[in-house]
């Protein structure tokens, strides 16, 4: 009947599933000139690390949100950071995800 044809195209469906895992990777984000935009492209939240430079600002969602080294930001998939320097002062960046 309908309702067995439903229930088995379910229990199909759930086997066929891949619960979410992260990646567990670590990697440098290549800092490029001031002001740096950084996206994250990467499918899943990623925690993005800042440290070292003379950073004068970081900036999310328009919002300045610190300047204490090093700093950790959470980003979510599709969002951005701005990281804003002086000629000389790059910081150091990477993610991990």
């Amino acid at each position: 009947n309908a309702w067995d044809s439903f229930i088995d195209a379910v229990a199909a469906a759930i086997s066929t599933f891949t619960p979410y895992s992260p990646a567990n990777i670590t990697a440098p984000i290549t800092v490029t000139s001031s002001p740096f935009t950084y996206t994250n492209t990467d499918g899943m939240p990623e925690m993005v690390y800042i440290q070292n430079g003379a950073v004068a600002s970081v900036t999310k969602n328009g919002v300045n949100i610190g300047l204490a080294m090093p700093l950790g930001i959470l980003l979510a998939p599709g969002k951005s950071i701005i990281v804003s320097y002086p000629s000389g002062g790059a910081p150091s960046m990477f993610k991990d995800y």
